[in-house]
């Protein structure tokens, strides 16, 4: 009996041979080897009283189970009284086309690879968590899958081992990733890249189907005390992620991204604002924060460190582009870089634990405290404006309010970094 594991081991010998096959109860199925030990499928039949060979292919193309369904096949013919190779270029053709088709049909790998390529072209930001994601958690499970063939069992069983980490929310993030690379594949024939080979041939998505594993989040209540401010602020004084985080609270709570990304042709220094471009900010649009005298202080210091540094490694262009350049690669450091080292902190100073967004929450909440309106703060965090006007009519800058607020919020961080006791003073009312 022929396997795939004694065809590969066959060798050529000084003349070609055949090895037959009786697995399919016929002896006329088998292999013949060329001197230089090619391996290509064959059935032998008698017709019209004649022995004839018909090729069916090389195992370097076709698999035994392949070849032996060609063979089936002829031997269907054959009990019709038909020759089968009257018909060969047909059959040909039609094998040629088959196999053809299966070679185009995408992968998990393929998929995730151009739903990636683009994220990245529409100025996503979530092209590198969705990077992440595809490398930890779904191509070890199910890269290699044919995504016509994914079913919602493939799907669960990527999330179960995170599931059983206890990382529910995590798992939610994996899901959701896969459900969209999925309906991206829906809509393969209408994205640009559609001119490649690869067909993904999806019509319903798998992974809609598949319940979260956490049904809702609950929201962020991590507010950080004045004590536990000045705290972080002292205690990381110089370098990353004390940079980052100093950065984030003197700039009204900035999210994490955009300070991570933040680059020097960004800040202007004339007219003491940070504009960050819309292809860095989650709402798609150009955030403009003021820029106080305690952000200034920082901005200074974390300059003078990068030079130190450019300095002592003797870079051949100076500093970094970017604020917090990565030690690795390229660009700049990764958000997980920051929450790790946020963790050693609590760790060592047996702290409660707090993320990076905690403190965009902290200032946000202390700003209320402030009188500064939730519009105001809205729009000083660079959060979208979803309502009619603020989309399509209002476009005043509010950077008078903006500044006035951010202002109030440095007054009464400068207190409690210089442990003077806070007295909240807020904001007169505007006419």
């Amino acid at each position: 009996m022929l396997t795939d594991t004694k065809l590969k081991k066959l060798k050529g010998k000084k003349y070609a041979y055949r090895i037959f096959d009786k697995t399919l109860g016929d002896p006329g199925f088998g292999v013949r080897v060329t001197p230089n030990g090619h391996v290509s499928f064959f059935q032998m039949y008698q017709m019209d009283g004649k022995r004839r060979f018909m090729n069916l292919g090389s195992f370097s193309d076709w698999t035994l189970a392949e070849a032996r369904g060609s063979a089936r096949d002829a031997r269907k013919q054959l009990d019709r009284s038909e020759d089968p190779q009257d018909n060969r270029d047909e059959a040909k053709v039609a094998k040629a086309e088959e196999k053809a088709r299966k070679k185009s049909r995408g992968t998990v790998d393929s998929l995730f690879d151009s739903y990636i390529e683009w994220l990245e072209l529409q100025g996503k930001r979530s092209a590198s968590q969705v990077r992440r994601f595809k490398k930890a958690y779904i191509s070890p499970v199910i890269g290699g899958f044919y995504v016509a063939d994914l079913e919602p069992d493939d799907i669960r069983a990527v999330l179960r081992p995170i599931i059983r980490r206890n990382k529910f929310v995590l798992a939610n993030r994996v899901r959701a990733y896969l459900v969209a690379a999925l309906n991206f594949a829906i809509s393969w024939k209408d994205k640009p890249n559609y001119t490649s080979k690869i067909r993904f041939d999806v019509v319903m998505n798998p992974a809609q189907v598949v319940d979260k594993p956490l049904k809702s989040e609950a929201p962020g209540e991590r507010v950080l005390e004045e004590k536990e401010i000045k705290v972080l602020w002292k205690k990381w004084e110089l370098g990353f992620p004390g940079e980052v985080l100093r950065l984030i609270l003197a700039s009204g709570g900035q999210r994490v991204e955009e300070a991570l990304r933040a680059e020097w042709s960004e800040f202007d220094f004339q007219k003491y604002l940070w504009t960050l471009p819309a292809n860095r900010t989650k709402s798609n649009r150009v955030h403009v924060v003021p820029i106080t005298s305690l952000m200034a202080e920082e901005l200074s210091k974390i300059k003078a460190r990068r030079t130190q540094e450019a300095e002592e490694s003797e870079a051949k262009d100076g500093i970094s582009a970017f604020l917090f350049p990565g030690k690795v690669e390229l660009g700049p450091y990764r958000t997980d870089s920051l929450g790790q080292a946020l963790r050693r902190f609590c760790v060592d100073y047996k702290a409660e634990s707090f993320t990076a967004t905690d403190l965009r929450r902290t200032v946000k909440t202390q700003m209320g405290l402030l009188g500064v309106s939730k519009e105001i703060r809205d729009r000083l965090q660079g959060h979208a404006m979803s309502d009619v006007s603020s989309k399509h009519i209002d476009r005043y800058d509010y950077l008078v309010e903006k500044r006035e607020a951010i202002e109030a919020w440095e007054s009464y961080l400068r207190r409690i970094v210089s442990g003077e006791k806070n007295t909240v003073v807020q904001l007169s009312k505007r006419a």
